[in-house]
């Protein structure tokens, strides 16, 4: 097996596939990369859950496959000049790899020893634009659960009704919502739950371009396809929380509210909030003023802006980062918020839109 490559173009290709590689594993050809020569050079990671295959253009001399310690030759590349690599792989799976003055040797693993990827028969298909699913995973994929008590809830729904998608995110403590119309007959109705580590992944592969994403669906698993990187998942399986529900019909209190001006007056609550005791910030709604109350074991500290109010008032207490985190994915300047009482959630959506909407539950004060 020999080929040659460019080490920038060979570098980004590791980069990506890197992502489905195990760090610690009982079997080495796992903590591996397939290296493939053909037509072209593929490059494939897979931890048994998560597979990721980016195709290469490359010079091949001679066709083969080898598995190599991803750590190992990813530093090796990442470190050599920028200049065209030639790899050469020998009989006793002896590698040499040169790029300008630089050589390296390393031994490699039998491609037989690597795990073989399922073959997957899809049976659903979209497509949607890179920078709408990458909006449509931030905006959802933050709210996911990290509890493996409720697996279900540690993945995204993705929600087909005819021509709408929606993508929703819930941990129990809070729910993100994103909806969106796409170009689909209006028939199509199905769903799918992908695993919040893969969407994490998949949105380090898609940029803000209109570059259609394809997106396959099977029984058990989904694929995604971008240009040369197929990123391919199984899917999770279980009774996912009936959202629409989950959301509350009426807030008789309407703020409009600056999302900066939000997020910054939290930053400065936070200064006084450590992990090993959270405090929980208080905000009075007064009018058009929010005031801003966090006592802890640090200090205290008061803070005052100004929103745009239909005049109700009301005082409820929240997780400081379940709070900033919402404020953050908005992608807005302005938020209409909707309160009830204090102890129904926080409803966030964007002006004039339903676009995206997001939920946060309160938590009960204590008097001062």
């Amino acid at each position: 097996m020999k080929f040659s490559i460019q080490r920038n173009s060979l570098l980004n290709g590791l980069t990506h596939a890197l992502g489905a590689v195990t760090s610690k594993s009982s079997l080495p050809a796992l903590e591996g990369l397939l290296i493939t020569a053909d037509t072209q050079l593929t490059i494939t990671g897979y931890d048994l859950e998560i597979g990721i295959v980016v195709t290469l253009e490359a010079s091949v001399e001679e066709k083969g496959s080898i598995v190599l310690n991803a750590q190992t030759f990813s530093e090796i590349i990442k470190k050599l000049p920028d200049d065209v690599v030639n790899v050469t792989i020998k009989d006793d799976l002896k590698t040499d790899i040169v790029c300008g003055m630089s050589k390296f040797f390393i031994s490699g693993i039998s491609p037989d020893e690597f795990p073989e990827l399922p073959r997957i028969e899809y049976n659903k298909s979209l497509s949607l634009p890179e920078n709408l699913l990458r909006s449509m995973i931030k905006q959802t994929v933050y709210a996911v659960s990290i509890n493996e008590n409720k697996p279900v809830h540690t993945g995204c729904l993705f929600n087909i009704e005819g021509n709408v998608i929606n993508s929703v995110g819930v941990d129990g403590y809070r729910l993100a919502l994103r909806q969106e119309s796409i170009d689909l007959p209006p028939d199509q109705k199905f769903s799918f739950i992908v695993p919040g580590k893969s969407l994490t992944k998949l949105l380090r592969m898609i940029d803000d371009t209109e570059t259609l994403v394809n997106i396959n669906i099977a029984e058990k698993h989904a694929i995604f396809e971008i240009e040369n990187i197929v990123l391919m998942t199984r899917l999770l399986e279980g009774d996912f929380l009936n959202y629409k529900n989950a959301i509350p019909k009426e807030m008789p209190i309407h703020i409009i509210a600056d999302v900066k001006t939000f997020v910054d007056s939290i930053d400065r609550a936070s200064l006084l909030i450590s992990e090993r005791q959270r405090s929980p910030i208080r905000l009075k709604f007064e009018k058009d003023d929010v005031v801003l109350l966090c006592v802890s074991p640090l200090g205290r500290v008061e803070d005052k802006f100004s929103v745009q109010s239909n005049g109700g008032e009301v005082e409820i207490g929240f997780n400081n980062k379940y709070l900033s985190e919402a404020f953050r994915n908005t992608e807005c300047d302005e938020v209409e918020i909707g309160l009830k009482d204090s102890l129904s959630p926080m409803v966030i959506k964007p002006v004039n839109s339903s676009s995206f909407t997001f939920l946060v539950l309160p938590v009960r004060l204590k008097n001062e």
